[in-house]
């Protein structure tokens, strides 16, 4: 047998611990046993924060006597670490051996987002913009704005190009496409 990725995708909606952030400034997060009958005695959770891609800081947390179904609220300190892109990842792992796996293997991970370049670096408008202009012509409709032109065909409706500061940030013009991936049980 080999894996395949709806295995991947199974393991993920039934894994049997769930991380949420509950404050960023506080760095406030809550681990909640979604099992009906175990509890996290046999659950290690180790946490690492990544900064622009980079490890920067991590540990171990103290999850064991998480009853079943129930949740345990904790406090990191996450505003330490500086960078533009910063996610925090949660890892459970066996402390021991099963009978289905054994000590080490990762049951499931969370990976959380703290910080966005997108977030940080948003262009804030300071003055009133003007509305766009329309415009028709021979074959496509272009709406343009003080910085981007976006043309549209008039038979297709189709995007056929985006010009952002004069220059076309499209390879080609946008056409329709009809591609189904294939699945497990085609």
């Amino acid at each position: 047998r080999k894996i395949k990725p709806a295995t991947l995708e199974m393991k993920k909606a039934y894994q049997p611990v769930k991380v949420t952030l509950i404050d960023e400034k506080t760095g406030k997060f809550c681990i909640e046993n979604r099992n009906f009958f175990t509890s996290l005695d046999n659950i290690e959770c180790v946490y690492t924060i990544e900064a622009d891609g980079v490890p920067a800081s991590g540990g171990f947390i103290d999850i064991s006597g998480i009853a079943p179904g129930g949740k345990r609220e904790l406090e990191l300190d996450i505003n330490s670490v500086d960078g533009e892109i910063v996610f925090i990842t949660f890892s459970f792992i066996l402390k021991s051996d099963c009978f289905w796996a054994k000590k080490g293997y990762e049951i499931t991970f969370e990976q959380i987002e703290l910080k966005s370049l997108a977030l940080q670096k948003t262009d804030i408008v300071t003055k009133k913009s003007t509305a766009p202009e329309i415009c028709r012509k021979t074959g496509i409709i272009e709406v343009k704005t003080e910085k981007t032109t976006l043309s549209f065909c008039n038979k297709t409706g189709m995007l056929a190009s985006i010009i952002l500061n004069g220059k076309n940030i499209l390879e080609k013009k946008a056409g329709l496409s009809l591609y189904r991936a294939p699945i497990d049980n085609d």
